[in-house]
């Protein structure tokens, strides 16, 4: 049999096509996987915007107790920039009371 005239016989046969009852579970199948992406997308969506929300709310309570302790202290709550030497003297004073509080080998 010449390669043409096979080609044009598999070309002529009729395709089948799947049962009605395999159809329908597969098209079921499909819609399912494509309501769980649905779901998971919103579910992550969900947890980012309360994330977010979270967030808005922790900076805006900071900035509140801030407030309240500038009232009461009558300076504000955050310490004001300091010099570099002044910061190093700082830590210098620290590890001078860390030594002496833990001693030699860092037992007491």
């Amino acid at each position: 049999m010449e390669t043409e005239r096979f080609e044009e016989q598999l070309r002529a046969i009729p395709l089948g096509t799947p049962d009605r009852q395999v159809r329908r579970r597969l098209m079921q199948r499909a819609a399912k996987a494509a309501r769980r992406q649905c779901r998971g997308r919103t579910l992550r969506w969900a947890f980012a915007a309360a994330a977010a929300l979270l967030l808005v709310i922790n900076l805006i309570f900071g900035q509140i107790h801030q407030e309240r302790l500038a009232r009461i202290t009558g300076h504000p709550g955050y310490p004001q920039p300091t010099s570099g030497v002044a910061y190093a003297d700082g830590l210098e004073q620290r590890e001078h009371l860390m030594y002496e509080l833990l001693g030699e080998n860092g037992n007491s």
